[in-house]
């Protein structure tokens, strides 16, 4: 066995693994966001045992879907070409070529 293609390997596997988690954190976490303000200002004092206000609960609310869902989006954007490519790449190529 070679021993660059045993260092590659591991390199490519643990790649696979980060590009993975880079789905998975944001989704996880899209999945397990409380449905309301109220339910994340009572967590934030069951966990840290400090009360905030509704509204400050509501914005960190907000600031927590919006971040995953933008992150998911960024992730899928940046996806698309390489999958563009995949499917099409003769028209790929033609357009790249005029």
């Amino acid at each position: 066995m070679n021993s660059a293609n045993c260092c590659q390997n591991r390199a490519t596997r643990s790649r696979r693994i980060f590009e993975l988690s880079q789905w998975i954190i944001p989704s996880a976490m899209l999945a397990v966001i409380p449905k309301c303000p109220v339910c994340v200002a009572g967590y934030a004092m069951l966990w840290t045992g400090v009360g905030i206000s509704l509204s400050a609960a509501r914005t960190v609310w907000t600031l927590l879907i919006v971040s995953c869902i933008f992150a998911l989006v960024w992730l899928m954007a940046r996806e698309v070409p390489s999958y563009l490519r995949a499917a099409r790449p003769d028209v790929i190529r033609k357009e790249n070529k005029q």
